[in-house]
């Protein structure tokens, strides 16, 4: 039954002139179409307005019907059908108001995790203000600070960001990712959506995949279904393609090295539990199942690092710690080392882990509980190194206690609370990427999750105003620098003193900063 049918059904239906034999007909068109439905209604809500303000006096017997009731049913339906055309006029009219004044869509929006931190700035437009919500037009430029966001753009394109991350939008369809790890899924009606940064090009052919373009690392691009063709901005080389289930890592002065293809190392979805919404993390929990030194968490890495005992064939002891097991050093026998070179540059991160040193007459005057970076082929490189240890005699009395001290090279920080006595405490170390108005890193430490008046001091300069700028350069070339080490330390400039004793727990290392109430629940299990 058409719609013109229908509509001459249902009316004759309601004016009781429907015949018999039409009535099967409407009824299962009714039965059997949502819309011829919503239409019967429509009539119905009608009819019962239209009764409303047309009465007609009673039927004056059962047999026959005055003409004033007919009239009044023609009058009627004649409302009826022009109350429909008007409201088929002003449904025009308000579809053809709505495509003149309203602005066009966004070319994407987004959604963030709990706790997500990031700054958004517009391009400025002449006479226009600038776009109000969670969206992004062409030259939008994104930091994402913590978190992480989902993008939804217009085409259809979805993407997952991670902090710490910089986007920006160069096109309707190509985003520029300064930094950050970053996967997507593009649908077949939008092959040809591109992911650009400084290294390269991605163009999608219809597919999902993963970038990682992190400051100080090697950038990877992980293709999980369908395809993408890879421009190199480094060199003049033509454009690749990489298929499903191939991966790539960018190497020095131009140039792909295969690598496995990692899922585990992408979000694929907005967080929304407490634990996921925490920037990307390692994490050694020491808990002896059989594999004391396994690595969990959510950074990228985590699937492909791992951790052994070092000098090679040891096994040192685990004992309960803080929470679960924890492992313990004797000062003599070795160390922990793994095959990952930890976050470079001047990125943001995060130390947490539980430590129990004996009295402080046990300890070497340093001790090494977490290092990596150093640059072996220039040991005079400036900040290259990370260095968290346990420092007697260095306090600011000067005393003989057992403080908490990061080394970066020049600049160097220590706590203001001792840290050896035989119990348990809870130890971060946050670096958030930037410097303050005299040109030194903004450092932070927490012992027992309460925020600690660490001091600075500069490595040969006394007076931090005369320094300059110190930032930090942390070496991260596999090439050149260590990898991350945990209770001890094979640098010759320690000499001997390259293990400390004592027990160390729930080790983490974050990707970014760990917020102060984050550490408080670290540090409060």
């Amino acid at each position: 039954m058409g719609t013109p049918e229908l509509n001459s059904g249902i009316q004759d239906l309601l004016d009781g002139t429907l015949p018999k034999e039409a009535r099967a007909e409407l009824f299962e068109a009714l039965d059997q179409s949502t819309e011829a439905r919503a239409l019967y209604l429509d009539f119905v809500h009608l009819q019962l307005v239209l009764d409303a303000s047309v009465q007609a006096p009673p039927s004056i017997s059962e047999n026959v019907i005055p003409m004033d009731r007919i009239l009044a049913r023609q009058k009627r339906k004649a409302l009826r059908i022009a109350a429909f055309s008007a409201a088929a006029a002003i449904v025009l009219a308000g579809l053809i108001s709505l495509f003149v004044q309203l602005p066009d869509a966004p070319v994407a929006r987004f959604k963030v995790s709990p706790q997500t931190q990031f700054m958004l700035t517009h391009r400025a437009v002449e006479g226009e203000g600038p776009p109000q919500g969670k969206v992004l037009e062409v030259g939008s430029r994104l930091e994402l600070l913590e978190g992480t966001l989902e993008l939804t753009f217009a085409s259809g394109v979805r993407g997952i960001v991670q902090a710490p991350a910089e986007i920006s939008m160069a096109h309707d369809d190509r985003l520029n990712l300064r930094h950050g790890s970053a996967w997507f899924e593009v649908p077949p009606g939008a092959a040809g959506f591109q992911v650009d940064t400084a290294d390269f090009l991605v163009t999608d052919l219809g597919t999902e995949f993963g970038v990682l373009s992190d400051e100080g690392e090697p950038a990877e691009v992980h293709v999980f279904r369908g395809s993408v063709e890879i421009t190199d901005h480094r060199t003049d080389s033509e454009a690749f393609t990489l298929a499903a289930y191939e991966a790539r890592r960018a190497i020095d002065k131009g140039g792909w090295e295969p690598i496995e293809a990692d899922p585990p190392a992408f979000l694929t979805y907005l967080p929304s539990s407490p634990q996921e919404t925490l920037p990307p993390h390692l994490h050694w929990s020491f808990d002896d199942d059989g594999e004391p030194l396994a690595v969990a968490g959510t950074h990228r890495v985590a699937t492909r690092t791992e951790t052994s005992y070092s000098p090679a064939g040891i096994q040192l002891d685990t004992v309960p710690g803080r929470v679960g097991d924890a492992l313990r050093l004797d000062g003599s026998k070795g160390f922990a080392r793994t095959n990952w070179y930890g976050i470079g540059g001047d990125k943001a991160r995060t130390v947490a882990f539980w430590l129990k040193l004996p009295s402080t007459r046990f300890l070497p005057k340093g001790s090494p509980l977490v290092v990596w970076g150093w640059n072996r082929l220039d040991p005079g490189s400036t900040n290259s190194k990370w260095e968290i240890l346990a420092h007697r005699g260095e306090g600011a009395g000067r005393d003989n206690n057992t403080y908490l001290r990061l080394h970066i090279s020049r600049p160097i920080f220590i706590s203001a609370t001792p840290i050896a006595d035989g119990e348990w405490h809870h130890i971060a170390v946050v670096y958030n990427g930037k410097l303050d108005a005299l040109g030194r890193p903004l450092v932070r430490f927490y012992i027992d999750g309460t925020r600690d008046a660490a001091s600075y001091r500069h490595y040969y300069i006394q007076d931090p105003r005369k320094a300059g700028p110190q930032p930090v350069d942390t070496a991260t070339d596999p090439a050149s620098a260590d990898p991350v080490t945990f209770g001890g330390t094979i640098r010759p400039h320690f000499g001997d003193q390259n293990q400390f004793k004592g027990e160390i727990d729930e080790l983490y290392i974050f990707d970014g900063v760990l917020p102060e109430r984050e550490i408080r629940k670290l540090a409060n299990p």
